[in-house]
């Protein structure tokens, strides 16, 4: 075998044996899960480097898409307490007009009331049409990912809802970081 050979092959056994020193970390009902058969795979196919970008990409496309999310939510928010201080204003004002009219505030008060509630059950709907559409894109993402990874070679990756099998690729997408972090470890074959 040559030096290039010999190094790849101990590389592998390398990042086998960290990847399986990390896999103890894990819950015991998900380390059942880790078989060797999928370490070793997962080390296979970090060894030319292509799986670190794919999965630094994938990790910046994440942060982007939940930065937008949570920019969205926040004006949405913002926006909502804008509309709240805008009714208070007009009720403040209704009320005064009222009084120098010479009328009593407790029919206004009332009406005041229920507009209020109003408004805020129609913002509490919003915001929850908000956060649904949230989960909804970062599912949709979470979904892409796992294509992506399946169509890469990347063992453990394929697309599904289940939580235990997401929970798993969490932990192997974890793995590779840890990998990636690794300078030894994370050299390229060129």
């Amino acid at each position: 075998m040559d030096d290039s050979g010999s190094n790849t092959q101990n590389r592998l056994y390398l990042m086998l044996s960290e990847l399986q020193k990390i896999a103890k970390d894990v819950p015991r009902r998900f380390q059942q899960r880790l078989t060797l058969e999928l370490l070793s795979g997962l080390a296979n196919s970090m060894l030319d480097g292509t799986v670190f970008q794919i999965v630094d990409r994938l990790a910046e496309i994440q942060h982007v898409t939940e930065k937008q999310a949570f920019q969205m939510r926040q004006q949405l928010v913002a926006g909502h307490n804008a509309d709240r201080q805008a009714l208070l204003k007009q009720q403040k004002a209704d009320l005064q007009a009222a009084l120098e009219r010479g009328e009593s505030p407790a029919r206004l008060e009332a009406a005041h009331q229920r507009d209020m509630q109003s408004l805020l059950h129609k913002q509490q709907a919003e915001l929850t049409r908000c956060d649904m559409k949230v989960v909804t894109q970062l599912d949709q993402k979470v979904s892409e990912q796992q294509v992506i990874l399946e169509k890469s070679g990347v063992p453990g990756f394929y697309v599904t809802n289940d939580p235990q099998e997401i929970r798993l690729q969490l932990y192997l997408l974890r793995f590779i970081s840890e990998v990636s972090q690794m300078p030894a470890l994370a050299q390229t074959d060129t």
